[in-house]
């Protein structure tokens, strides 16, 4: 590694920061599109850059900033998208001085205050570049009223103003905000082109390094060229001399392959002691427990890859050797059994993360998947279950049945085989009234018919035809089980709806002013009154056999 001073030590991630477009890695789509732009005249005057931490959106942002302000023309720059690097204004630029172009950090400028200020500056024309370039990086941190006072500027901007926007969390920009925006999105690095930029970096600090550790390194920046180098960095402080593949694997607390596909063929034998025991040996060498069950999710992953789609795990970079063994291992497996590997996984992985200890969660998931290795799949099961067994050669075993115990015949006895068959009950008959509906109803269900005789008003009755109109407490399915009930006990369709028309009062309501009349009818009869005068406490208990209780005065 080169000699510095530790005053004027710079990071990687800011020491091969990109200064031109050629420099940016994995936005290729991007850059022709802006390039496009910018040489046609086409240039919007808003954009917004969105994607994952590390990619590049503030650096794209900065370049296309110098590229608008490069005072030099397009047939002297090296890149019809890229800054000349040598005028007055891509020198500002570089040193970051450069006053045509302001830098606000929404994170820390909130307010509706900042956002006025930035619209009150953006009326005076630039000093020195062609326009004036804002750059809000992490805008969707701006308040409400923020957004608001942007909305007029950026619809109806000055010709010489210019907005680049950038944000990791799209969804929080307002649409009044995104409607007036041209949209990109970077997209993640791919860990082969990570791999080779790294590379890059490293023969120019004239750095010894495996190819493999950078393989891990590219793999652990989940596709963010900032969080690789910042990773880069922190492998050259634990192997300065030179990066090898153990080291690397050591820092990021990672199996290797080998060892885990040593311990996923265990599992598959059903080997639970063995796997349990490699599991502790990885765990006591620093491997996190749930960074186990992640390494054996991904190679699920890749052995189904192999299994079913071939051409698309070529892709995966790893070892000839790995992929020998891999290809081995995933033609002994099916593809109902890899899936039931990946699902128990998956849940023990979220279970794990959850669990008062972690160790122990995962030991569990293990456990689960070495049982569960043994078991036939739901397909193999099936098929054993309807496999004649006269195929195999051995003929199913029946039980001899048992010699019955000769006993006494009873006189009069007849076998049931020569009894009559059973005969089919009758179909009721059609009721001719809804009087006769309710009796019928009730003598079949007695809960169904209290509801018919209560809860049903009827508007008009024919016979297989009723509509009525339902009372408060009518069950909601009132009609349908009706219907159905009546089909079965008649044997003829019936058509029963509910209405919103008014219909009349319900039986049981007929009933009960019936019995009414019948009562003040009785109290009138000079027999009954003198009935109850002579006996106090005398009461009327029915009336034409309904049973009541009234006392006299009620």
């Amino acid at each position: 590694m080169t000699d510095q001073t530790p005053s004027s030590y710079c990071v990687l991630a800011r020491k091969y920061r990109p200064q031109t477009f050629e420099d940016l890695v994995g936005q290729e789509g991007l850059v022709r599109v802006l390039s496009h732009a910018l040489t046609h005249n086409r240039f919007p005057h808003a954009l917004i850059l969105t994607g994952t931490r590390g990619v590049g959106k503030t650096t794209t942002a900065r370049l296309v900033a110098r590229a608008l302000n490069c005072l030099s023309p397009q047939t002297e720059r090296s890149h019809f998208m890229s800054a000349c690097g040598t005028c007055a204004a891509c020198v500002c630029g570089h040193q970051e001085r450069d006053l045509d172009v302001i830098e606000m950090d929404a994170a820390s400028h909130t307010g509706v205050d900042d956002v006025r200020e930035l619209i009150e500056a953006g009326r005076y024309k630039p000093l020195q570049a062609t326009y004036k370039v804002y750059i809000i990086d992490e805008v969707h941190m701006l308040s409400k009223s923020a957004f608001n006072a942007l909305l007029k500027t950026l619809e109806e901007p000055p010709t010489h103003l210019k907005f680049i926007f950038a944000t990791t969390e799209i969804h929080k920009v307002p649409e009044t905000i995104l409607s007036r925006c041209m949209r990109f999105d970077l997209r993640r690095i791919d860990e082969n082109v990570l791999a080779s930029h790294f590379a890059k970096i490293l023969e120019k600090e004239k750095i010894t390094v495996d190819p493999d550790a950078l393989h891990l390194i590219a793999r652990a920046a989940d596709g963010s060229a900032r969080d690789g180098l910042s990773l880069l960095d922190q492998a050259l402080h634990v192997c300065p001399e030179g990066l090898n593949v153990d080291a690397v694997r050591r820092m990021l607390h990672l199996a290797d392959r080998t060892q885990m596909m040593a311990l996923f063929q265990l599992l598959v034998a059903g080997q639970l002691a063995d796997a349990l025991s490699l599991f502790q040996e990885l765990f006591a060498s620093g491997v996190a427990p749930l960074e186990i069950l992640s390494e054996l999710l991904s190679l699920t992953h890749w052995l189904s890859l192999l299994k079913s789609a071939p051409a698309l795990a070529e892709k995966t970079l790893c070892r000839e050797e790995e992929r020998t063994q891999g290809a081995a291992l995933a033609a002994s497996l099916s593809v109902p059994v890899l899936a039931r590997f990946w699902q128990i996984l998956l849940k023990g992985y979220q279970e794990a993360k959850g669990a008062p200890q972690t160790q122990h969660a995962c030991e569990m998931v293990l456990i689960r998947l070495a049982h569960v290795a043994a078991l036939p799949t739901p397909v193999e099961l099936i098929d054993s279950l309807q496999q004649d067994p006269l195929q195999n050669g051995t003929p199913p075993t029946i039980a001899a049945p048992k010699t019955p115990t000769p006993q006494a015949v009873p006189s009069g006895f007849v076998p049931p085989s020569l009894k009559e068959p059973p005969t089919t009950p009758a179909c009721a008959p059609m009721p001719e009234s809804f009087e006769d509906l309710v009796s019928l109803v009730t003598s079949k269900d007695i809960a169904l018919g209290e509801h018919v005789r209560c809860d049903v008003r009827p508007i008009s009755y024919e016979k297989g035809r009723l509509f009525f109109n339902p009372g408060p407490n009518a069950p909601r399915l009132l009609a349908s089980k009706l219907r159905a009930s009546l089909e079965e006990w008649t044997g003829t369709p019936w058509q029963i709806e509910v209405k919103d028309e008014n219909g009349t009062a319900s039986l049981a309501q007929i009933q009960e002013e019936n019995r009414e009349r019948l009562l003040e009818k009785a109290l009138d009869d000079p027999l009954v009154k003198a009935t109850l005068d002579t006996f106090p406490l005398a009461r009327i208990d029915s009336l034409d056999g309904a049973p009541i209780m009234m006392k006299k005065g009620a």
